[in-house]
């Protein structure tokens, strides 16, 4: 378990390290400046069902992504962050210039009853949020953070 903490805190420090204060949020899943895209493998889903995202690197540079992500619901007609109600293993991946990455996404939550179950998504529109790393330079100088998004619809 230490050696656990350990890891992630030095995880930690070397994303704070990256982060140099930009963040632009894409529009249609694409970064503004051209550089990234994410896409889902269909924009409906069963409830229950698992979304499949891709990071595609459409930039020279290298870009960094982790596990993490965040859900949205839409709730009269603004979007509220869902408690997922687990955490996420602290790794990085990288995506050379013309690669891409594809992560499998569950789509559940946090059931509120203290027993620590999780929940298929209730019917509804939902977004998800990926950060990516631009990778500028040696211990993230010139490196820019942005967010990828993509918006689907969960049905039963």
């Amino acid at each position: 378990m230490n050696r656990f903490l350990t890891a992630f805190a030095v995880l930690i420090i070397v994303l704070g390290i990256f982060y140099v204060g930009t963040n632009e949020t894409s529009k249609n899943t694409s970064s503004d400046t051209g550089t990234a895209v994410m896409r889902l493998d269909k924009e409906v889903y069963h409830a229950g069902d698992d979304l499949t995202l891709t990071i595609i690197n459409t930039g020279s540079e290298t870009l960094l992504v982790g596990a993490s992500y965040r859900l949205y619901r839409l709730e009269n007609g603004e979007w509220k962050e869902l408690d997922l109600g687990f955490s996420f293993t602290g790794i990085g991946y990288t995506i050379p210039p013309g690669g891409n990455w594809t992560q499998v996404v569950p789509l559940v939550t946090h059931v509120s009853d203290g027993a620590g179950k999780l929940e298929p998504l209730p019917p509804g529109k939902y977004r998800i949020t990926k950060m990516v790393t631009i990778e500028r330079g040696r211990c993230g100088r010139g490196s820019d953070e942005i967010t990828l998004s993509a918006e689907f619809e969960v049905v039963e």
